[in-house]
């Protein structure tokens, strides 16, 4: 995370991240996700496959990260837009999600 760090001393404020399980969990364990993007195949694997975030996570349930979301289907692929529901974000209205 030391690419991160200097990104803030620098003053970024935005960063997108994409990547595998491995990448996400560390963002989310670090407390550095404020906006998630998803697309969701309507397509059941089951079994032990990969997890789209891995990392830490939480023990319960309740203790997840919540987002306020905003859900639409695209091309058949269930698209989720979410942000923290304590982000405040000064470049969007809240209308956008």
């Amino acid at each position: 995370m030391g690419l991160v760090k200097e990104l803030g001393r620098r003053r970024w404020t935005n960063l997108l991240v994409e990547g595998g399980a491995g990448i996400l969990g560390a963002f989310f364990d670090a407390d550095l996700v404020d906006e998630v993007e998803a697309f969701v195949a309507p397509l059941i694997v089951g079994g032990c496959g990969p997890s789209p975030v891995g990392g830490i996570g939480t023990q319960r349930i309740a203790d997840g990260r919540r987002l306020r979301t905003r859900v639409e289907i695209l091309d058949g692929d269930i698209w989720v837009r979410g942000r923290k529901a304590n982000h405040l974000d000064f470049t969007r209205s809240d209308e956008s999600l």
